[in-house]
C-alpha cells in the first residue's frame, strides 16, 4: 500500500514535468517581431511598401526596387513587464529584462535593370521571456523563461513588367530556448527541487511575395512566409530531488538529453499603400498567421524512467490561428526627413489551458512613432512602440488568476548605399 502510495505521488510529481513542456513552444509567440525601423514606425504595415532592404523578410518582391549595392542594419530593445494576481488578490511582477534583437540586410542588383539580390540575418520570432522570483507565487508554474531567435536568409526580387513584381527567399532558422520552474517536494518533507530545459534548434522555410503598381500612387503588396520544422536537441535537468523519492529517479539529481520536433506556423501579409502625393504615404495591411498548425510536439527522452512518468510523449498545444490589422503613415516634411506612425492590433493564439506565467500572452495593442532621415547615401531610421496587452483571466491546471502586461519596444536602423 506504501509503495503504490509513493507511486503515485511521482506520477504527480512527474506530471510538473510535462506541464513545463507544454511551456517551451509557447515562447515562440513572445519577443516582438521587429525587423527594421521604418517598418516599425509604420506599425509594421509594409507590405506594399517594402522599399529598403527590409524587403527581404517584409516582402522580398521590393527588393528589385533598390539600385546598386545597399546595407541596412540595427537593432530593437525591448522591455516586457507582466503582473500576475492570483485568485486570492496576491501579486506579483517579473523582474525587469532587456531583449535585443538585431537584423541585418545587404541587397544588390549586380547591374541587372531587373532583378535585385539580397541577403538578410534577423530574429524571425523574436528574443524575449519572462524571469519571475525563484520564490514567488508562480514558482511552480515558471521561474524563467526564454526564446531567442536568429534566422539567415538569401533572397531574390525580378521586376517582370514595369507594374509587377515578384520576390522569393529562402530561410535557415536557429532558436535557443530555456525553461525553469520549481517543484514542490513538501508531501515528501523536502524543501523545492528544481527543474530546467534548455536546447537549441534549427529548421528550414521559405517566402514568396509579389508588388503590383496599378499606377504611380497606389500600390499592393501580398507576402507569404511558410512554416518550418523546427527539430529541437533538449537538455532536461531535475535537481534536489526528495530522499523519499531518490530511488525511484537512482540519485539526488536526474539529467537526460531529448529531442523534439515542431511546426513553425505559416503566415501571410496582404497591404496596400496609397500615396496621394511625393509627401504622404498611406499603408494598411492584413495578417494571417496559422498557429493552428502548431498543434503538438513530439518528445523523445534519451534515459527514460517508466516508473516515475518519465517516457516518451507526444504533447499537444491546440493554437489557434490569428488575424492582425494594421494601418501606418510616412510624412516626408522635406527631402531628408520623415515622420511615421502606426497602429497594430493582433489577436494571440494562446488558448485557455496552455497560458501561464511563463507564456502570459493575449492580445495586443501596438502605438508606434518615429522618423526617417536621409543625407547623401546615408540613412537613419528610428522608432519607438508602446505594446498594450489585453488583461486576461484564465482558470487552468497550469496557474489559475489575473495576467497583465505591457512592453516598450525601440530601435534604430542605419542604411548605407554603396
Amino acid at each position: 500500500m506504501l509503495k503504490l502510495t509513493v507511486n503515485n505521488k511521482v506520477l504527480c510529481y512527474t506530471s510538473c514535468i510535462i506541464c513545463l513542456l507544454y511551456c517551451l513552444p509557447a515562447l515562440s509567440t513572445a519577443g516582438g517581431q521587429i525587423h527594421g525601423a521604418k517598418s516599425a514606425a509604420m506599425g509594421t504595415a509594409f507590405t506594399a511598401v517594402a522599399d529598403d532592404p527590409s524587403a527581404i523578410t517584409n516582402n522580398p518582391a521590393g527588393i528589385v526596387t533598390l539600385k546598386g549595392k545597399n546595407i541596412y542594419g540595427g537593432v530593437t530593445a525591448i522591455i516586457p513587464f507582466t503582473e500576475y494576481t492570483n485568485p486570492s488578490g496576491e501579486s506579483e511582477d517579473t523582474k525587469d529584462q532587456v531583449f535585443f534583437p538585431p537584423h541585418l540586410y545587404m541587397t544588390s542588383d549586380f547591374g541587372f535593370d531587373n532583378l535585385g539580390f539580397g541577403l538578410g540575418i534577423f530574429s524571425p520570432l523574436g528574443i524575449g521571456g519572462t524571469k519571475w522570483d525563484n520564490q514567488g507565487l508562480t514558482r511552480y508554474a515558471s521561474t524563467e523563461s526564454l526564446l531567442s531567435t536568429i534566422a539567415v536568409s538569401p533572397a531574390i526580387g525580378w521586376r517582370i513588367f514595369p507594374w509587377l513584381s515578384i520576390g522569393a527567399a529562402v530561410r535557415h532558422t536557429f532558436s535557443s530556448i530555456t525553461e525553469e520552474k520549481k517543484i514542490s517536494q513538501a508531501a515528501f518533507g523536502a524543501s523545492d527541487a528544481s527543474l530546467k530545459i534548455d536546447g537549441n534548434g534549427r529548421g528550414w522555410g521559405y517566402g514568396m511575395g509579389f508588388l503590383f503598381f496599378p499606377d504611380e500612387k497606389l500600390s499592393f503588396g501580398v507576402n507569404y512566409a511558410s512554416g518550418s520544422n523546427i527539430d529541437q536537441d533538449l537538455n532536461l535537468s531535475l535537481e534536489d530531488i526528495a530522499p523519499a523519492i531518490q530511488a525511484f529517479i537512482g540519485d539526488k539529481n536526474f539529467e537526460t538529453d531529448a529531442s523534439g520536433t515542431f511546426s513553425s506556423p505559416p503566415c501571410v501579409s496582404f497591404g496596400v499603400a496609397y500615396r496621394p502625393n511625393n509627401s504622404w504615404t498611406f499603408t494598411c495591411d492584413i495578417e494571417w498567421i496559422g498557429w493552428s498548425t502548431y498543434d503538438k510536439m513530439y518528445l523523445d527522452l534519451y534515459r527514460e524512467v517508466p516508473i516515475a512518468g518519465l517516457t516518451d510523449s507526444i504533447l499537444h498545444f491546440d493554437f489557434r490561428d490569428t488575424w492582425s490589422y494594421k494601418i501606418g503613415m510616412d510624412y516626408k516634411i522635406f527631402e531628408a526627413f520623415s515622420l511615421r506612425t502606426g497602429y497594430n492590433y493582433s489577436q494571440n493564439p494562446v488558448p485557455e489551458f496552455r497560458l501561464g506565467p511563463g507564456n502570459p500572452d493575449s492580445n495586443q495593442h501596438k502605438i508606434s512613432i518615429g522618423f526617417g532621415f536621409r543625407h547623401g547615401k546615408l540613412v537613419l531610421d528610428v522608432f519607438y512602440v508602446a505594446v498594450i496587452y489585453e488583461n486576461r483571466t484564465v482558470h487552468n491546471e497550469i496557474l489559475s488568476g489575473e495576467y497583465e502586461g505591457y512592453a516598450h519596444m525601440s530601435g534604430i536602423s542605419f542604411g548605407y548605399a554603396f
